[in-house]
């Protein structure tokens, strides 16, 4: 496993890596406009790669 600390669409545009699996714990679907940040997860996904998140529920 290789960790990355870093603003997801800045990461995810700068890279050329494709990802087995992209994780996010309480951060970039929290943070992140979905309608930039979904496209870009799945443009560094393999082909039947999985996008896990978490995050705290509203209130």
């Amino acid at each position: 496993m290789e960790l990355h600390r870093a603003d997801a669409l800045t990461y995810l545009g700068d890279t050329f890596t494709t990802f087995d699996a992209v994780y996010s714990v309480f951060g970039a679907t929290w943070f992140t406009d979905p309608g930039l940040l979904l496209p870009m997860v799945h443009a560094n996904l393999k082909p039947g790669g999985v996008f896990a998140f978490s995050q705290q529920p509203p209130g």
